[in-house]
C-alpha cells in the first residue's frame, strides 16, 4: 500500500488528519495551525513552507509551486 492509499477520504479528512497521517507515515511533526491554513484555502507564503519544512529550500518551493499555478 502507497502513501496516497492511506490517506483518509476527502470526506473525513481533517487538518489534523492529516498531521497524524503526516507523522505515521513520514515522521513529520507538521504544525497543525499551518495545516489548517492550506486546508483553508490561505496562499501559501515562504514563511508557511518554511515552518512545513524548514530543511528544504523555501524559495525554490515557492517558485515551483508558483510554476504550477498552485499558488
Amino acid at each position: 500500500m502507497n502513501a496516497l492509499e492511506q490517506l483518509p477520504g476527502p470526506e473525513s479528512q481533517t487538518p489534523e488528519d492529516f498531521v497524524q497521517f503526516a507523522k505515521d507515515y513520514f515522521e513529520l511533526a507538521l504544525p497543525v495551525e499551518i495545516v489548517e491554513k492550506v486546508y483553508e484555502g490561505v496562499p501559501v507564503t515562504v514563511e508557511m513552507i518554511q515552518m512545513l519544512n524548514p530543511d528544504c529550500a523555501t524559495e525554490e518551493v515557492y517558485r515551483e509551486l508558483e510554476l504550477l499555478r498552485l499558488i
